[in-house]
Parts: C-alpha cells; structure tokens; sequence
C-alpha cells in the first residue's frame, strides 16, 4: 500500500535515514513510552524521575522543531 501511489515526494530520503531512524526510536522511548512509565509508576521518586525524563525529551523535540 505505501508505493501504490506514484509520488515525487520522499518522506525517508536515504541520506536522512539513520538520523530519522535514531529520532525515532528516541521519541518511540522517551516520550511514549514515557507517557505510560508516569502511569505506571508505583513510587513517588519513580513519577519524578519518569516526568523529569518525559519533559527533558518535550523540550528536546520543541528545540528540534523551532
């Protein structure tokens, strides 16, 4: 399904794979899977650290995007 479309238009260009595939990996385990080890957290200090860690990666995408 994904080529039964013609298009001029590359969305994983060859030379930006590896930097696509890291960035998103990152995202797939910081932010959300982040999301659920805030839920899941079972401790205070476990919440603090899973948050702290969710917003670091946020602020991190807001400075990839600006």
């Amino acid at each position: 399904m994904r080529n039964s479309v013609p298009s001029k238009i590359d969305l994983y260009p060859t030379k930006f794979r590896e930097d696509i595939n890291e960035i998103n990996e990152w995202i797939y385990n910081d932010i959300n899977n982040g999301v659920y080890k805030c839920g899941l957290s079972t401790t205070q200090d476990e919440y603090d650290q899973s948050v702290n860690k969710l917003f670091q990666s946020l602020d991190r995408v807001e400075e990839i995007l600006s």
